[in-house]
């Protein structure tokens, strides 16, 4: 999924079973969620988009309950839908429960947020900084659900857009 300077994911709760990502049930329980990381400033609040750059900074992971079918919010060449196998959908899930920052007690920490209803943010582990965008934590999630693209360098969605596109044109090759 692609919003301006943003990607992320879109994944359909049907598919998750009962123990995966148990983290997302935290937010609520809808038919999608949208899933994304960036700078938690930025992100939640709008402020200092620079010095989110130039800077490490502070991440968030921010988990979104969409209740209706996600084509119907995003325009066509938002989004990008990939088939995977069960084995790699379980690792992108849990590239998702990885990412979350957590107490002593092993509880999530959400981010002070003023965010609207349906979204959620949650203390990340990695910074924030030029080289670590959403953009690059995104492919960094395509990869390690096996996705085969390039994942060095992606700092705009419009390179990740381009790597994703050549990827769904090439044939599936399968494994020796």
């Amino acid at each position: 999924m692609k919003q301006n300077w943003h990607t992320g994911f879109i994944v359909v709760d049907a598919y998750i079973r009962k123990k995966q990502w148990p983290e997302r049930l935290a937010t609520g329980k809808a038919p999608y969620y949208e899933v994304g990381w960036g700078d938690e400033d930025y992100y939640i609040y709008g402020r200092k988009p620079l010095q989110a750059l130039f800077l490490p900074t502070e991440s968030v992971l921010c988990v979104g309950l969409l209740y209706i079918d996600p084509a119907k919010i995003y325009a066509a060449e938002k989004i990008i839908t990939l088939k995977m196998s069960r084995t790699n959908f379980n690792k992108l899930l849990t590239y998702f429960s990885r990412a979350y920052k957590q107490n002593a007690d092993g509880k999530l920490i959400k981010a002070d947020t003023n965010a609207e209803a349906f979204y959620t943010f949650y203390k990340a582990k990695k910074k924030f900084h030029f080289f670590r965008t959403c953009n690059k934590w995104t492919a960094e999630g395509l990869a390690a659900a096996e996705v085969n693209i390039k994942k060095c360098c992606i700092i705009s969605p419009l390179l990740l857009w381009r790597r994703l596109k050549i990827y769904k044109k090439t044939p599936a090759r399968s494994k020796p």
